[in-house]
């Protein structure tokens, strides 16, 4: 049988040596609380009210912006369609202005005139003898003094 010896951390098994199996014990390190960085009074109350003020007025900012783009927006929209109704109301005016002066052209032509006056008014030409002629003197201004005779 074999013969067994301890000889410092070994077993001696005949002529080998064989190392003993021992429990490793794993060594653990004292856990370390974190431990809190204590600032002056006066630092930790000013950094969280500086910080919530930045935010604040920040978020006031977007808020006043948005507003005022929504604003400008509706105002636009509405500037559009008055644009809009005004552009198309112009159109129709422009239209009736050219019937007008289409209608007035017509009323002033002198071959209108002239059937108006002899067939509804019953009007005939002038002779030659009831026309009169005027000479014009040098200057474009004419005074008239008397009315004009009725031979």
């Amino acid at each position: 049988m074999a013969e067994y010896r301890n000889s410092g951390g070994y077993q001696v098994n005949g002529s080998s040596a064989v190392r003993r199996q021992e429990e490793r014990q794993v060594e653990q390190r004292p856990v370390r609380k974190r431990q809190r960085r204590v600032l002056p009074r006066t630092a930790v109350d000013i950094i969280p009210v500086a910080y919530v003020f930045m935010v604040a007025a920040a978020c006031v900012c977007i808020l006043a912006c948005s507003v005022m783009y929504v604003h400008a927006k509706t105002e636009m929209t509405g500037l559009t369609k008055s644009v809009s109704s005004l552009q198309t109301s112009l159109e129709t005016i422009r239209q009736e202005n050219q019937d007008l002066q289409n209608e007035i052209a017509t009323c002033t032509s002198l071959d209108t005139i002239r059937k108006k006056a002899t067939k509804e008014l019953g009007m005939v030409p002038a002779d030659d003898s009831q026309i009169i002629y005027y000479d014009q003197s040098d200057s474009e201004y004419v005074r008239q003094k008397d009315d004009i005779p009725n031979e």
